[in-house]
């Protein structure tokens, strides 16, 4: 006989939950001071990560070291790619034309970069697995299917059950 299965409430599928994510609300004095050192385009960036719904979503203090890190990053990406553009070629030991070694520390430079990106949800397939755009995607369809179905007069003969938004609903 197999076991019965759990309620709703302590499931802990996603379809069972409520995924909304709970966001805190940053003032500007909230947001931390960029590194030292970066470009003003990268200090610019830095501004409208901490104050996008993203950076909210989780405390500043979780992700701060990381985010830290990953400017830092862009900046040590953006100075060795000018200079390789600049000069892609050099003079290797025997007087021979070799590739600029820095051609192979932005390979290794864009591999950190894109792993901090995942932790901290900056691309589409990391903000999902994080819930982010699950969560939000849920919100946007509810909102979306009652201002529809709010707004269509219901017919005298339909029944109560026949709730069209259920169609709508993601299982």
């Amino acid at each position: 006989m197999p076991r019965p299965r759990k309620t709703p409430e302590r499931r802990q599928n996603r379809a069972t939950k409520d995924s909304g994510v709970a966001l805190e609300v940053h003032t500007l004095e909230d947001i931390p001071s960029a590194p030292d050192g970066i470009a003003p385009e990268l200090v610019e960036s830095w501004r409208e990560y901490w104050e996008s719904p993203l950076a909210k979503a989780t405390d500043a203090g979780s992700k701060l070291n990381a985010a830290t890190r990953l400017w830092q990053m862009y900046d040590l990406r953006n100075k060795h790619h000018a200079a390789y553009c600049d000069q892609p070629l050099v003079t290797g030991s025997q007087g021979q034309q070799v590739l600029n070694p820095l051609g192979r520390q932005l390979t290794t430079i864009e591999g950190q970069i894109m792993q901090l990106e995942d932790r901290l949800g900056l691309n589409p397939k990391a903000q999902l697995a994080l819930g982010v755009t699950w969560a939000e995607g849920q919100k946007q369809l509810r909102d979306l299917a009652d201002r529809v179905f709010s707004e269509r007069p219901k017919p005298k003969d339909e029944k109560p059950a026949d709730d069209p938004r259920k169609l709508l609903a993601v299982k």
